[in-house]
């Protein structure tokens, strides 16, 4: 028994030491919230669904889904297989500002990997970034391609105020901001873009498919649409061991499902969704996934390029 405690203890030691503070606030947040209370019961014989230890411990469902997930892909918890078990401010802006300075990476993937896309900008097109943060992305394009106008948007002013000063340092004249709602996109949105992208967005929203749905209907037929989000491996048990599943479930208890989960009837997702929960839903957003790929330095970073068909459809 005493082994088991220490190769416990040791495994916790090791987990923290990788996964971040985070896992060691998600084992004080199981803790203080009867989480773990709940998991240790010596009355429980049968393994608990996230719902069971969510009325056990009188907590909503969606947090402990979450927090379930980032104990489970520690090793923390273990997973039962089957069709029971667990399932799966301002100065955010700034520290999400740091953690984009490698970012360039990102946009000659996506050129190379969209040679159409490169041409259209070439010649001049029509560009939304919704949920643009720093918008350090798009003003990077907006230098390579000065024939293109960019519209950065994001629901909080604090952000674009960034931007602003960015655009106006960089003496970039292509690039405009505007605050928006992704969720609830106004009416002259429609048909105006001819490329729209997010980055770490979708997974944060309260209603990602009405987001998804009101992307679509903001570009032109034939329009891109580059989304680039966590992806995780679909399997939660394929994600036992994975530093960046234990990373995303944590930042997904902390950050992504509280942020989602405020407004009324939340399908918040979290940064924990892989390829078999994403392009279902960019498809019924009635969008084509023209391939899905993903960059060695940025392995938790999923880059789906869409396009929306020549003939529109109702989504």
């Amino acid at each position: 028994m005493m082994s088991e405690v220490k190769v416990y203890s040791e495994r916790a030691r090791d987990v923290v030491a990788y996964g971040g503070v985070g896992l060691a606030l998600a084992l004080a947040l199981a803790h203080e919230t009867g989480v773990v209370r709940v998991l240790c019961d010596p009355d429980t014989r049968q393994p608990l669904t996230a719902q069971q230890v969510a009325d056990k411990a009188k907590l909503k469902e969606r947090y402990v889904r979450e927090l379930l997930g980032a104990l489970t892909t520690s090793g923390m918890v273990q997973l039962a297989a089957g069709t029971g078990g667990v399932r799966y401010g301002s100065q955010l802006f700034h520290i999400l500002e740091q953690w984009a300075a490698n970012d360039g990476a990102l946009v000659e993937a996506v050129l190379t990997e969209s040679p159409e896309l490169a041409e259209k900008l070439e010649r001049g097109a029509q560009v939304v970034e919704f949920g643009c943060g720093s918008g350090k992305l798009m003003q990077r394009l907006a230098a390579q391609f000065p024939a293109s106008i960019f519209l950065l948007t994001d629901c909080m002013p604090d952000p674009l105020k960034r931007v602003q000063q960015l655009v106006r340092d960089a003496g970039l004249n292509n690039v405009q901001t505007q605050v928006a709602d992704l969720c609830d996109l106004t009416p002259d949105t429609k048909n105006r873009f001819d490329f729209a992208m997010v980055k770490d967005v979708i997974h944060d929203l309260p209603y990602p498919q009405r987001a998804l749905n009101g992307i679509t209907q903001s570009l032109r037929p034939g329009g891109i649409f580059v989304m680039m989000d966590q992806m995780l491996n679909d399997s939660l048990a394929d994600n036992i061991d994975n530093k960046n599943a234990i990373f995303n479930f944590c930042a997904g208890t902390f950050l992504c499902v509280p942020e989602g989960c405020q407004q009324p009837g939340s399908e918040v997702i979290g940064p924990t969704w892989g390829q078999a929960h994403a392009r279902p839903m960019l498809e019924a957003a009635g969008l084509r996934v023209l391939k899905v790929i993903r960059l060695q330095e940025f392995e938790s970073l999923g880059i789906y390029i869409n396009q929306k068909p020549d003939v529109e459809r109702d989504v």
